[in-house]
């Protein structure tokens, strides 16, 4: 019973009835409140101005007659003793004090003695259970000079009457109030706990090989569990995104990383297979050197990607002329392509300066040098260019190689992605350079791209900004 008890407590829509339901009471007292105060005062001052209106009707008729006040007093009396409601009790007393005329008895009404300090209108209770009654307090001077101070009074029975029964209404309210807030909140609420519970299943039901599970978004209301439900799908599709390139990665990775440790253990276990001299055994041992350096490279690129990928590439900005960077790797790489009997031609601007990482830049170029020549065959021609306009500077590299077949020119800056999947040996490469130079470019507030030459080989373009 007492789980069940804990189950309802922690239900969403028992909370929220219970939450609005305390809010509604607090602000219903609040009005109702405020409704008895404002009612009390406002049949307070029909009272003072029934008496108001008594004392001025008194007055007249004692500043009219010329007979004895206490004939007029008497007259007056006879006249209001006739009244239902709101009975009106007076007495008139002279300067010293004594009463002159009054309307009642002490079993009646019992005023308290005369103050000179008591305010027009006050309130008193009378005998032992309390009786209350308004009084006003008014001084008269008569044409022959005497004075008088009129006191008139009335019972507030029929107000007390009036705010007791409103009372009782309030009570009769309130339970009522209660079963109609409670029935209203669950029926309110229902909804809002159904799509909470339907977030619920289908969020518990999403797991690594169901990732393409959505939450179901019906109809147009825009409310805040729509928005919630879009905001949690399209987090879904950044996952499942995430996650297939995790796939992807891991399989690139173990695939890259398979042939040269296969190709490895192939070299060790054939020299160990039988008796060899020590130049047999250093030519081996440089084979495996070449592997390594090769394991080295990829891993050291990769670490260079997942620092890219985290932001955590802290670029060393400085005054770089890219027309000496240029220059020096023209001379590094002219040997490797007369080589391969490669033409090299270079077309550059004079002191063209950026505010870039200059061992980033080397890279991002010799990258593209390399790959270039790499991919040319002999015979062939690779051309560099550097220009500059006011907002950018442009660097081209343009082979006349076997070129980038069209299907694959959208997927050539992605990682382990090779053009050519058939080529082995030095010739294949890990396929994360294009994907370095891409992020260096991006990381600079530039861009990289490339596109088919008219005839042969493709051009690569770089655009960086001048800071």
């Amino acid at each position: 019973m007492f789980s069940n008890i804990r189950d309802y407590q922690r239900r969403l829509d028992i909370r929220l009835t219970i939450y609005y339901t305390f809010l509604l009471f607090v602000l219903t007292g609040m009005v109702l409140l405020f409704i008895y105060f404002r009612l009390e005062r406002t049949l307070l001052k029909q009272v003072d101005r029934l008496l108001q209106d008594e004392m001025l009707e008194l007055i007249r008729k004692g500043e009219q007659e010329s007979t004895d006040f206490a004939l007029v007093c008497e007259a007056y009396s006879r006249e209001i003793s006739r009244r239902e409601y709101y009975p009106v009790f007076f007495r008139v007393l002279t300067a010293g004090g004594t009463v002159y005329f009054q309307n009642f008895d002490s079993v009646q009404f019992t005023p308290p003695s005369p103050d000179s300090h008591q305010p027009s209108f006050y309130t008193v209770s009378a005998f032992e259970k309390p009786a209350y009654f308004r009084v006003y307090q008014h001084e008269l001077s008569l044409t022959d000079g005497a004075g008088y101070v009129i006191e008139m009074a009335t019972p507030l029975k029929f107000l007390n009457d009036i705010l007791d029964n409103y009372l009782e209404n309030v009570f009769i309210l309130i339970p009522i109030m209660l079963v109609l807030s409670i029935s209203c909140g669950i029926l309110v609420s229902r909804k809002p706990r159904a799509i909470i519970k339907s977030i619920v299943a289908t969020t518990n039901s999403i797991n690594a090989q169901n990732l393409r599970q959505r939450l179901p978004v019906s109809g147009a209301s825009g409310d805040e569990t729509q928005d919630l439900m879009h905001a949690i799908n399209a987090m879904m599709d950044r996952l499942e995104k995430a996650f297939a390139e995790i796939k992807y990665f891991t399989g690139d990775v173990s695939h890259e990383l398979r042939n040269p440790l296969f190709s490895l253990k192939g070299a060790i276990e054939v020299a160990l297979t039988r008796q060899r001299t020590g130049e047999e055994f250093r030519r081996v041992l440089n084979e495996c050197m070449e592997q390594v350096n090769a394991l080295i490279k990829m891993v050291n690129d990769l670490f260079l990607i997942s620092r890219f990928e985290l932001k955590s590439v802290d670029l060393e900005l400085s005054d770089l002329n890219l027309s000496e960077v240029l220059d020096d790797l023209y001379d590094f790489f002219l040997p490797l392509a007369r080589g391969k009997k490669v033409q090299c031609a270079i077309e550059r601007s004079d002191a063209l300066r950026i505010k870039a990482d200059k061992t980033k830049i080397c890279q991002l170029f010799s990258n593209l040098m390399e790959n270039a020549i790499k991919f040319t065959p002999e015979g062939g021609t690779v051309n560099m260019g550097l220009s500059a306009d006011e907002s950018e500077a442009t660097f081209t590299i343009r082979d006349s190689g076997a070129g980038i077949p069209e299907a694959d020119m959208p997927f050539i800056f992605n990682r382990f992605y090779q053009v050519d999947k058939s080529r082995s040996g030095a010739s294949r490469g890990s396929g994360l350079g294009l994907n370095i130079c891409k992020m260096i470019a991006e990381a600079h507030g530039g861009t990289i791209a490339v596109q088919p030459n008219s005839e042969r080989g493709v051009t690569f373009m770089v655009k960086l900004p001048i800071r």
